[in-house]
């Protein structure tokens, strides 16, 4: 019986999931991937940390890491959105471009932290997504501009 109770409500939340991306036109099995480089990023964010510093790990830092991975998670679902709201014809390009960009980011991230693990050597690490992020924001702005013209 408990299974059945534990079960419905996940059913129902991948269920609401699913229509949601089919309505807004996003890529479940890019978002997936996305999902899962970012808690694989997490994993080896840790690892890198324990092996630098065994006092660089800590709740707060994870807490914010996870927030943050949320709300990256979020930009493409605002694009979607935002593309879905104002009916642009051709945003999927943006949206697209935007999943891409995070997963090379995510992808970027986990081997710089791998690197550091297994050297024990800080490397120079850009930030990949406030990059990406301004580069969508750089977009936007261009597509305003366009408009106002």
């Amino acid at each position: 019986m408990e299974k059945v109770q534990i079960d419905t409500p996940v059913s129902v939340f991948i269920s609401a999931l699913s229509a949601l991306f089919a309505f807004l036109g996003l890529n479940p099995v890019q978002f997936t991937i996305l999902a899962a480089l970012m808690c694989f990023d997490m994993v080896t964010g840790i690892a890198k940390a324990y092996r630098l510093e065994r006092n660089g790990v800590s709740s707060y830092r994870l807490r914010i890491g996870v927030i943050s991975k949320i709300l990256y998670l979020c930009v493409p679902v605002i694009l979607a959105l935002t593309v879905r709201g104002i009916n642009f014809e051709f945003g999927s390009w943006l949206i697209s471009f935007s999943v891409n960009a995070l997963i090379l980011a995510e992808a970027y991230s986990i081997l710089g932290n791998i690197y550091t693990f297994k050297t024990q050597r800080k490397v120079k690490e850009i930030d990949a997504v406030s990059y990406i992020l301004r580069a969508i924001k750089n977009q936007l702005d261009r597509l305003l501009e366009g408009d106002n013209k």
